[in-house]
């Protein structure tokens, strides 16, 4: 197994990581470590997270959020499905200055609102905005099938709403969701084809997606989009503690 800081392995940006990554021989397993998953965000853009689980989802969203935290920079987490909210509470150390951390727990009619104020105030100080998650949204929003449409325009303009916000300020928007269930394929390898909720409008608005789902005490990240080219489909392992 290949460790992501050993000899000769140095890397500073997502360019240069899925550089190193790219150079393996085939088949030479990468096990980054796990403060570096924040090198493949792509700051003034949306990214796109999708997990196998909820806790392999709240788990990496806890790594990207702490190297802003860590800098003293304010990230905004809007916690649809509140398992990240649950995640925090209960590992709290892992969080250094968890004042910065601001958690918003909208309902339904209240979404747009903490949306629009969001993104009023966002400013430099911000490290780090969080949608969590696309599949709680449509939870929510879609309770029947004539609503299926207007939930789609509605996340539509959430999403082009924060892209605007952070575009000029170089502030990186997350936006999480969960792998549908498929009947029969639960041992099946999980591919950049297998569908989520939201996946049309965040495969076409998102510079950078990334897959994720827990392999025993790993995490198995495949970078399923990104700006630089020669890392696309390429896989790195990132321990569970």
């Amino acid at each position: 197994m290949c460790k992501g800081r050993s000899r000769g392995m140095s890397y500073s940006t997502g360019d240069g990581l899925l550089q190193t990554l790219s150079s393996l021989p085939p088949g030479r397993r990468f096990e980054a470590s796990p403060r570096d998953l924040i090198l493949l965000i792509e700051g003034g853009s949306l990214n796109t997270l999708v997990c196998d689980e909820s806790y392999a989802k709240a788990y990496m969203l806890g790594l990207l959020v702490y190297e802003p935290l860590s800098r003293g920079k304010t990230v905004c987490v809007i916690d649809l499905d509140t398992f990240f909210t649950t995640y925090v509470e209960d590992y709290a150390e892992r969080f250094p200055k968890p004042e910065n951390l601001v958690v918003v727990r909208p309902r339904k009619a209240e979404l747009n609102a903490a949306i629009a104020n969001i993104c009023s105030t966002a400013s430099r100080d911000i490290g780090l905005i969080v949608l969590d998650s696309a599949r709680t949204f449509y939870h929510l929003e879609r309770e029947t099938r004539a609503e299926a449409a207007a939930a789609n325009r509605k996340l539509s303009l959430i999403l082009a709403l924060l892209q605007k916000t952070v575009m000029e300020r170089s502030i990186p928007v997350v936006v999480t969701s969960l792998f549908t269930p498929k009947i029969g394929s639960k041992n099946e390898e999980i591919s950049s084809k297998e569908s989520y909720p939201g996946s049309r409008l965040l495969e076409k608005r998102s510079r950078v997606i990334l897959l994720a789902w827990q392999r025993e005490s790993f995490l198995e990240v495949k970078v399923a989009r990104h700006p630089f080219d020669e890392g696309v489909d390429r896989r790195l392992f990132v321990k569970l503690v």
